[in-house]
C-alpha cells in the first residue's frame, strides 16, 4: 500500500508526512510548556528572573509590572533580570521585590 502511494501519489505522501512531523513537534512544545509553566506557576522571585518570566509566572500583563517600575517601554526591558533592573534603576534589590509584589497583588495575582 505505501509503495503503491509512493509510486503514484510521493510528493502528497511527503507533504503528509512533513506536515504530521510538525504538528507532532508543535503538539511536544504546547504539551513541555504546559507542564513547565504549571510547575513554575507563582514562582518566589529570584534575582536572576527577567521581568517577563515574574509576569508569565504570576500571569500578569508584562507591561503592569514595566509601567509600575517606570522602565522603557521596549522589548528590552522584558528581558532585564531583577538584579539589572535593580542596578538601572537605583532600587536596592530588597525594595524591588517587595514593590514586584505589590504590583503583582494590585494586579490581583496570588503571590
Amino acid at each position: 500500500m505505501i509503495g503503491r502511494l509512493w509510486h503514484k501519489h510521493r510528493l502528497l505522501l511527503i507533504s503528509f508526512v512533513l506536515v504530521t512531523l510538525v504538528t507532532l513537534a508543535l503538539a511536544v512544545r504546547i504539551g513541555v510548556g504546559l507542564v513547565y509553566w504549571a510547575s513554575h506557576a507563582n514562582a518566589p522571585l529570584e534575582k536572576w528572573m527577567p521581568i517577563g518570566y515574574v509576569a508569565r509566572s504570576y500571569d500578569v500583563d508584562r507591561q503592569v509590572l514595566i509601567d509600575g517600575l517606570d522602565l522603557p517601554r521596549d522589548s528590552g526591558s522584558v528581558r532585564l533580570s531583577l538584579t539589572e533592573i535593580s542596578r538601572q534603576t537605583g532600587i536596592p534589590y530588597p525594595e524591588l521585590e517587595a514593590k514586584i509584589y505589590r504590583l503583582l497583588r494590585e494586579a490581583g495575582s496570588p503571590e
